[in-house]
């Protein structure tokens, strides 16, 4: 058992850098296949089959298909996840408080259907890969006190936000975009890890990601499409989100505490 423990310790993080690597992956492979990932479009929905895919062999290769068995849905759950879900509100609107400069064009029925699957799926990916596979590996193998549980979860949702890097590899112009939503998404994957520890329910975790995607990718549907390279982040745009989002690290961290110290 102390051999287990010792290996299982030695080759927990070079693991989680793998699963990673390998979900990046599948979807760099998806993304030459079919396209560019756009919101409002079905490459939203396919580009994440061959992700989920090779997500799913992990699984089993990995030998992790109880948790995804084991994960308990409850209603409840949702709650936990309240912040995020007023974060994604106010960023939703801000952008009709301030439009672009094209302004605002009506969806269709079919860009509907497209972003949500899109959205919908985004969450169900990342979640099975980042909490479901790369939080537990962390967790399972450092998390023997409280204190290493909550660096492992932080070292999961560091591994979730880095990976969002690989959008400068197709887009190398959007510094400033891509380093934003890697800062975000630290703070996001930090609250979604948490919630994931206390709960074990995937479900939620999948529910309120999809979510909030949806919440703060709304404006794709009302903006006109535009010929040329997607311009950089605006500073006044990347305060605002950082401002929004960041304080999710401190609800993470109290949401931890009140639970550790209820359970000691």
């Amino acid at each position: 058992m102390l051999r287990h423990t010792h290996w299982q310790r030695r080759w927990a993080g070079p693991l989680a850098v793998l699963i990673a690597v390998t979900g990046l992956a599948g979807l760099w492979v998806s993304a030459l296949l079919v396209g560019d990932k756009q919101s409002t479009t079905p490459t939203a929905v396919t580009i994440y089959v061959l992700p989920l895919i090779t997500t799913g062999l992990l699984y089993v290769i990995l030998g992790r298909v109880s948790t995804l068995r084991d994960t308990r849905f409850s209603f409840t759950n949702i709650r936990r996840g309240g912040y995020l879900l007023l974060a994604g509100t106010i960023i939703s609107s801000v952008f009709f408080l301030a439009p672009p400069p094209g302004g605002l064009t009506s969806p269709s029925a079919a860009s509907v259907l497209f972003f949500v699957a899109g959205a919908l799926l985004t969450g169900i990916w990342e979640e099975l890969l980042c909490r479901g596979l790369i939080q537990n590996v962390l967790v399972e193998a450092y998390g023997t006190d409280r204190r290493r549980t909550w660096w492992s979860i932080v070292a999961a949702s560091a591994i979730f936000a880095v990976m969002h890097f690989v959008h400068l590899v197709t887009a190398p112009h959007l510094v400033l975009t891509v380093t934003t939503q890697v800062l975000y998404a630290f703070s996001i994957g930090l609250l979604l890890g948490v919630i994931y520890h206390l709960t074990r329910d995937l479900v939620t975790v999948i529910i309120l990601h999809a979510t909030f995607n949806m919440l703060g990718g709304i404006g794709d549907l009302f903006t006109p499409p535009t010929t040329g390279p997607t311009p950089d982040m605006p500073v006044a745009a990347v305060l605002i989100l950082l401002a929004v989002l960041m304080p999710a690290i401190w609800v993470a961290r109290r949401m931890y505490q009140r639970r550790s110290r209820t359970s000691a």
